[in-house]
């Protein structure tokens, strides 16, 4: 019998032995690719922190009550976790749901649900507030609307401004349960509805007076102002919905309660002086700023303000935005 070309016994037996060195090679990399195998489970169960699962009755008695810091004596309702969603995300889902919402002055230690409905709190906030007051909990200041957790922050700046709390004057007692002589008549426990508020001059206007309007909370107030300044003032109402974080449903809310008086005047740039830096503007990139400062010391001062179309990088509707604040000395 003829020996095979190829002995196969004697190739796999070359081709599957390893050396010494060879086989501590594989041993450190079996045990690496084991260790990053392993190594997600082992920081979950060694660095995450470890639940346990609480009793149904717990849970449902933790559901049920308003968590009261005895030491702060702050209102905290964060117990309802198992049907948490951010508030700022509710308080988005309710104002897109169209519900009605006033504006009146109240006294948040004898307001009902219903008048906290009224103000545009969810009802579920609204009762875990009453359990609040009615656990002994008292708000001392307008601001500790803020510390309510569940209550979104855009519209605790709303309410704060119609917040009239009865008695503060007086000494707290610091004992729990409803103090007597603080609560005021019933008649007097709702205030009649503010009539609709007419801002001032929008190019006058403080943050005050924009706080008072529906929907404008101090952030949006200074950042209305703020762009106005950077604007140069504004020569159409429109330009408010241009306020960066200002949502269009609030503008359509508020905008037929704003004025701009005729005489109002903008701050305008000389485009034959100013540099690319003074052109700078909202309105207007650097590298177009530029292009008006190159495009003047290459043909001369420019005779009227539609000379500007002449140059490449203006679009017209940027022209048109930004031509009100331009003049020509």
């Amino acid at each position: 019998m003829r020996k095979p070309i190829i002995d196969l016994k004697q190739l796999a037996a070359g081709y599957f032995s390893f050396s010494k060195q060879e086989r501590r090679a594989l041993l450190v990399i079996f045990s690496g690719i084991l260790l990053l195998a392993i190594a997600p489970a082992a920081y979950r169960y060694f660095a995450e922190p470890h639940l346990q699962t609480a009793h149904p009755v717990s849970v449902t008695a933790v559901k049920e009550l308003s968590v009261l810091d005895s030491n702060t004596g702050r209102f905290d309702d964060r117990a309802d976790f198992g049907s948490y969603s951010a508030p700022e995300k509710r308080y988005r889902n309710f104002e897109a749901s169209g519900a009605a919402s006033e504006r009146f002055f109240f006294d948040p230690n004898t307001a009902t649900v219903e008048t906290w409905q009224r103000l545009g709190v969810s009802p579920k906030t609204a009762q875990t507030i009453q359990k609040y007051i009615s656990k002994g909990g008292r708000f001392r200041t307008p601001n500790d609307l803020g510390e309510i957790y569940s209550l979104p922050k855009p519209l605790a700046e709303e309410l704060i401004p119609y917040v009239q709390i009865a008695g503060t004057g007086s000494p707290n007692t610091g004992e729990r349960g409803t103090n007597a002589s603080f609560a005021p008549p019933a008649a007097a426990r709702e205030k009649t509805r503010l009539p609709p508020a007419n801002i001032a001059d929008i190019n006058t206007a403080d943050t005050a007076a924009w706080i008072a309007l529906p929907g404008i909370g101090s952030k949006l107030a200074s950042r209305i102002v703020n762009y106005r300044d950077k604007l140069g003032g504004f020569y159409s109402i429109s330009q408010i919905a241009e306020t960066y974080g200002l949502a269009d449903s609030t503008f359509q809310q508020i905008k037929d309660r704003l004025r701009l008086d005729e005489g109002s005047s903008l701050r305008t740039i000389n485009i034959n002086t100013a540099d690319a830096k003074t052109l700078k503007h909202p309105y207007l990139t650097w590298s177009q700023a530029n292009a008006i400062v190159a495009y003047r010391n290459q043909h001369g001062p420019f005779a009227t303000t539609d000379e500007l179309k002449k140059i490449m990088m203006l679009d017209q509707v940027t022209l048109d935005r930004y031509k009100p604040y331009l003049t020509i000395k």
